[in-house]
């Protein structure tokens, strides 16, 4: 196969983690009135990974040890999506930026090490390109992803520690890593 169909075939290939997070998220999360600009927030964001497949398909170098580990981190973060959306499915979670408050607090699945897997496997699937294709235009897209990502988790946060699942939470945060698992502590109930 030639290079450059090499290249744009691999690309493309590492678009599936966002059409997969795009096409389940709604089956998964609800979206209230006052969700919306954190909906086009994360359009946004599943754009850009869209955009990158794009870019890397016309400009990116062919490097199989890079592709293999990139294509690893994309198999991850799906798998990953995948265990946390089927936890949360059906139990009120809401989309990011929402400001609502889910009903409990979740420490079952992937859950238990790991505040919010959902946001950790887009991370992972941006790091794939990274990975895969190393150099300015996938860093910049990784770094502007990673900053949206903290920033929600932040904000979703301080919502729940306002709300009356403040104590739970307080004990979860102690047990379970924002975006890293966290091994080995007590989980809340």
């Amino acid at each position: 196969m030639d290079t450059k169909l090499h290249v744009a075939w691999f690309s493309w290939m590492m678009m599936v983690p966002f059409v997969w997070f795009t096409l389940l998220a709604r089956r998964t999360f609800l979206v209230p009135n006052r969700g919306l600009p954190g909906l086009i927030l994360g359009g946004v964001s599943m754009v850009s990974g869209f955009a990158l497949a794009g870019w890397t398909g016309l400009h990116g170098a062919y490097v199989q040890a890079l592709w293999a580990g990139g294509a690893i981190l994309a198999i991850c973060s799906v798998v990953l999506y995948e265990s946390a959306r089927r936890v949360v499915t059906g139990r009120g979670f809401c989309s990011v930026l929402s400001g609502e408050v889910p009903p409990a607090v979740c420490t079952v699945g992937p859950y238990r090490h790991i505040r919010h897997p959902v946001y950790t496997s887009y991370l992972l699937a941006f790091l794939g390109f990274v990975v895969a294709f190393p150099g300015l235009p996938s860093a910049a897209v990784f770094a502007g992803n990673l900053v949206f990502f903290v920033l929600a988790a932040a904000h979703e946060e301080r919502t729940i520690a306002h709300s009356p699942l403040a104590q739970a939470y307080a004990s979860y945060r102690q047990a379970a890593g924002m975006f890293l698992p966290r091994f080995g502590r007590a989980n809340a109930s």
